[in-house]
């Protein structure tokens, strides 16, 4: 956990970055192949904390498992899946905790399955990853009043909630975007990453919908959406020669430790 240090109000304060991943797999409720890809991918992002979205568990995850122990990310939680829907997996450098917070009910389960929080207690900080589930109409807009009143909740604790959000608070147009607007005037962070966009459709269209939502008491250091490095391609439409059709989502955080 890479340190720095500062002066404030004359005294010293510590702080170590931590490197958040966000990622969404595409693997549309099924338990899909990972491409070797996948594990350059990682190691490039060289996340402290990796969080995998639209991720199916399963019996071929072993291979998945040792290789992000091998690239330092032996800590690992999964959220229950339930009803068929997809998951969350968090893997961390630093042991980690599962929390308590549950996702928002929602009558089919997608909202359970696709939430998941821990604690780190090194980094004196708690993470949520999660998936909106594409809802539409009633359920949609009882999903994200159930998502909203989690947050709030949190307000005053060291955590970030990440992952795909299905919206852009930037496009006002987008009925979900004022819940992310709301969170920003009650003074929690959803930083606009440097990128194009976070998820390309078959089409080639690419849109922002992939983000974090920082509490105040944590320090957002930077922010940015990863769709290739060189000739590694982490997102492509149709997922054609890439990972996902969604980029990796990377959030620095600058952690107070003392």
């Amino acid at each position: 956990m890479p340190c720095y240090t500062e002066s404030v109000d004359s005294r010293l304060t510590r702080f170590c970055a931590m490197r958040l991943v966000s990622w969404n797999l595409a693997h549309q409720c099924r338990e899909a192949p990972i491409p070797p890809s996948f594990f350059d991918a990682v190691e490039l992002l060289a996340p402290d904390i990796l969080s995998l979205n639209e991720y199916v568990h399963g019996p071929s995850r072993g291979s998945l498992i040792e290789s992000l122990a091998g690239l330092g990310l032996q800590h690992l939680k999964v959220s229950d899946r339930l009803d068929g829907h997809n998951q969350v997996l968090i893997a961390s450098r630093y042991p980690l905790e599962l929390g308590e917070i549950a996702g928002p009910a929602t009558a089919n389960l997608g909202g359970e399955s696709n939430f998941l929080h821990v604690r780190v207690p090194r980094a004196e900080m708690e993470f949520v990853g999660l998936r909106a589930p594409s809802y539409t109409g009633a359920a949609l807009t009882e999903y994200w009043v159930g998502l909203l009143n989690i947050i709030q909740a949190c307000a005053g604790r060291r955590i970030v909630f990440m992952g795909d959000l299905n919206t852009d608070p930037a496009q006002s147009c987008r009925s979900t975007a004022r819940y992310l607007q709301e969170l920003r005037r009650s003074g929690w962070t959803v930083p606009a990453p440097d990128g194009e966009w976070s998820f390309i459709s078959k089409t080639g269209v690419g849109t922002r919908i992939d983000h974090a939502i920082v509490a105040s008491a944590l320090q957002v250091a930077g922010a940015r959406y990863v769709a290739d490095a060189g000739a590694l391609k982490l997102a492509a439409p149709n997922r054609v020669d890439a990972v996902s059709d969604h980029a990796a989502l990377v959030i620095e955080i600058a952690v107070g430790t003392g």
